[in-house]
């Protein structure tokens, strides 16, 4: 499961990262100070958590499109068909049991983000010569064994349990409302998710990518953006 997210998520950092004009890929995007920079400003201030990536409202905190997708494709998708059953109330932990998906959704983000920002992770490996997101496993040298592993950059308990669980304090936060506005809008997104699974059953990434609907502006307005930093979240 956490790999599943880790992957989807890696993917359509890339294919953002490297997005140009009329969302095709751009060799210029994927220069490495300006992924970087990019990279700085998504984090900073944690502009990758808002709707639009507009921080004006708080309210909008773990709307933004990386947030709903992540949540509709690598979650809510697996959970079509679950019967509801009244004696287990199960209509209330669909929304209040989404807290812990939604936790893990905002820190594989930031995870994947961190990935590229330090340089760990390459765009151009993560984009096929055809232009299309396919997600690759960073590896790291493992200076005692000599060989190359994933476990450092991994996403796992070890490594971002800490901060997963930062991100559930603040989903906690909100109220009953607030996460059903919020699952309310990621289950929008989940019927279009199941024309994209191949036969295999897996998600195509491209096309969970191409649901994002990110407009070039404001990709390259992200570096020009104030935003709220987390502190915002707690209010």
């Amino acid at each position: 499961w956490h790999s599943n997210f880790s992957s989807t998520t890696i993917a359509i950092i890339a294919h953002f990262l490297a997005a140009g004009p009329s969302n095709n890929i751009d060799a210029e995007s994927m220069d490495l100070p300006v992924i970087q920079e990019t990279c700085n400003d998504l984090l900073e201030r944690f502009l990758f958590l808002y709707q639009d990536l507009d921080h004006q409202n708080p309210a909008n905190a773990f709307h933004s499109q990386f947030v709903l997708q992540l949540l509709a494709h690598t979650h809510l998708q697996s959970c079509i068909g679950c019967p509801d059953i009244l004696a287990l109330r199960t209509d209330t932990l669909k929304v209040f049991g989404v807290q812990g998906a939604l936790a893990l959704s905002c820190a594989v983000l930031e995870h994947a983000i961190k990935l590229f920002q330090r340089g760990d992770v390459d765009v151009n490996n993560q984009i096929s010569t055809w232009g299309k997101a396919t997600a690759k496993t960073p590896l790291k040298l493992n200076r005692t064994s000599g060989k190359e592993s994933s476990a450092a950059l991994a996403f796992s308990e070890q490594n971002w349990g800490m901060c997963t669980r930062h991100y559930y304090m603040l989903v906690a936060k909100r109220d009953h409302l607030a996460l059903t506005e919020i699952v309310s809008m990621a289950n929008a997104l989940v019927s279009p998710a199941t024309d994209s699974l191949l036969d295999n059953g897996s998600l195509q990434v491209d096309s969970v990518v191409e649901d994002l609907g990110m407009s070039i502006d404001q990709h390259m307005n992200i570096c020009r953006t104030n935003t709220l930093s987390l502190h915002g979240l707690l209010t």
